[in-house]
């Protein structure tokens, strides 16, 4: 049994890691249509001074700007979820090939998974409006200012080499909503197949594996026991939706194995279970072909050596997973 929990854990990590590298790409499409958007802004900006145009000219003004953060917002969440409903389906035909049940998908709506309160198309709409919201501050704060100018504007919003400007704000929020979003989902679909993986599970445990950098909510959540169905077991703390929990949240939900026999019980209930594996051990077990394939060559050494965070080793920019590459690890066939 301790082997088999062994093998669990190994691959509730490696999905997770998978899923930073599916987020990796995911990420990459996003930058590019913000990219899109920022030549636009320069354009829908340029063409106005601010300090001389009558207010319905700068309510023009705001409202083209309204419109093209929508319209590049909607288009990330667009491809998102038509990429992320095909990452579900591997994520789920993975963990059934790990648990070994027989169930190989179970529902699962992808316009449903929630990160931080909102489904996929809110968090990108929601996105969209905050941006719309900063650079209608700006525009209305340089309409006041008789020494403004529309190139310092443009700036300021767009950026130059000096001046990172809003849109690399915005460009750095959406690498973290695209992982999140991607974990969500990730995690979510998971769930959704251990529900119906009660011939092979009995419940299964958060783990919070990584280092001492931990956040204290998700510490406080590591080693917890849940039934299949969410509750939970030994402990009042709620499941809330599974990880992530946060923005940046690395934890993940371990299957436990069936007990059988007279007296069986969820293993743990009693508080005996002891906790997953740092992120040292869990590394440990692994072979120098593997460290190779997920963080690049030189990048662990730089960790080890106090050079990188856990955060950096763990940030998959550089080496992404598209989903083809992902059905050929797992041996899935592409759906006809």
């Amino acid at each position: 049994m301790a082997d088999k929990r062994i093998k669990l854990d190994d691959a509730a990590t490696e999905l997770m890691l998978d899923a930073l590298r599916v987020a990796a790409g995911l990420d990459a499409e996003a930058q590019a249509e913000l990219r899109k958007l920022a030549i636009e802004l320069r354009g829908i900006l340029g063409a106005v001074d601010v300090v001389r145009a009558s207010s319905s000219a700068i309510e023009r003004l705001l409202a083209a700007v309204d419109a093209a953060a929508s319209s590049a917002h909607a288009a990330i969440a667009e491809h998102q979820l038509a990429m992320l409903a095909t990452f579900a389906d591997v994520i789920q035909h993975a963990t059934a090939e790990t648990v070994g049940t027989r169930r190989r998908t179970a529902a699962f709506e992808i316009v449903d998974a929630v990160f931080a309160g909102a489904t996929p198309k809110e968090v990108w709409k929601n996105q969209g409006a905050a941006l719309h919201r900063a650079i209608t501050r700006e525009v209305r704060i340089a309409s006041l200012d008789p020494k403004a100018t529309t190139q310092a504007l443009v700036t300021r919003i767009v950026g130059d080499a000096e001046t990172p400007g809003l849109m690399r704000r915005a460009a750095k929020t959406a690498k973290t909503l695209t992982e999140g979003v991607t974990l969500a989902v990730a995690g979510q679909a998971q769930q959704a197949l251990l529900r119906s993986a009660d011939d092979v599970l009995s419940g299964y445990r958060w783990s919070a594996r990584f280092d001492s950098k931990t956040c204290m909510v998700c510490g406080g959540l590591d080693g917890k026991l849940f039934t299949l169905t969410g509750e939970p077991v030994g402990h009042q703390t709620p499941l809330q939706g599974g990880p992530p929990r946060h923005p940046g949240c690395r934890c993940v939900l371990v299957p436990e194995p069936l007990q059988t026999g007279v007296g069986a019980a969820l293993p743990g209930a009693d508080g005996t279970l002891s906790r997953g594996p740092t992120f040292e051990q869990w590394l440990s077990r692994k072979s120098d072909k593997f460290k190779r394939q997920y963080f690049g060559p030189g990048r662990l050494e730089l960790w080890k050596d106090g050079k990188l965070t856990l955060t950096d080793l763990l940030d998959m920019q550089g080496n992404p997973l598209t989903l083809e590459q992902l059905r050929a690890k797992y041996e899935i066939s592409a759906p006809r």
